[in-house]
């Protein structure tokens, strides 16, 4: 007997009440785009009951990677760095005097192929106050971001695009069809 997902779906939708999907996934749209990119497919489980108790195993043991799958379209960047880090010195010690100060300091780099103008490269901020029986301390916070060189602006630019048409929904999708259908059609 050939029973699709969209067959048993139409018959009970309760079929995917024990579907766990990603928070911030809709279940609907997922439920929905499994009924049609499964339609034409024959069931493992044709029987409700088990088919129920099969998607919801499924679905509680593929959270955790669906979950890391989804944060990471969530993700804000700068598609056009291939470096951003931020480096935080904490450091003190004895001295005889007693004195406060200041620094910044701004590095600015220029790829040899790049004919836009200078961009910041790192940016180092220094405060020092020596007090207290000569105690001093200095915190020192450096930032590291841009295009490093290694790799070109391009070559980011085409990896990002892999990135852009990544779809959480058809991986999930893909994931049913290839545990809960027959590919035969």
């Amino acid at each position: 007997m050939f029973l699709s997902i969209l067959t048993l779906n139409n018959y009970d939708p309760t079929v995917w009440d024990g579907l766990t999907v990603p928070d911030g996934m809709d279940k609907e749209i997922l439920t929905d785009y499994i009924c049609m990119e499964c339609s034409d497919l024959a069931l493992v489980y044709p029987d409700l009951d088990i088919m129920k108790k099969a998607i919801t195993n499924w679905s509680t043991m593929e959270q955790p990677i669906w979950q890391k799958l989804y944060d990471t379209t969530q993700l804000e960047y700068n598609p056009l760095w291939n470096v951003d880090a931020t480096i935080t010195e904490d450091n003190s010690g004895d001295n005889e005097n007693e004195n406060t100060g200041n620094a910044d300091n701004t590095e600015s780099k220029k790829g040899f192929n790049d004919a836009s103008d200078w961009a910041d490269h790192t940016k180092n901020a220094a405060n020092s106050k020596n007090k207290n029986n000569g105690k001093w301390s200095e915190k020192r916070s450096i930032r590291r971001t841009g295009n490093i060189g290694v790799t070109s602006s391009q070559s980011l630019v085409k990896e990002q695009r892999e990135v852009a048409i990544f779809n959480i929904y058809q991986t999930i999708a893909d994931s049913f069809k290839k545990r809960f259908c027959l590919m035969v059609y």
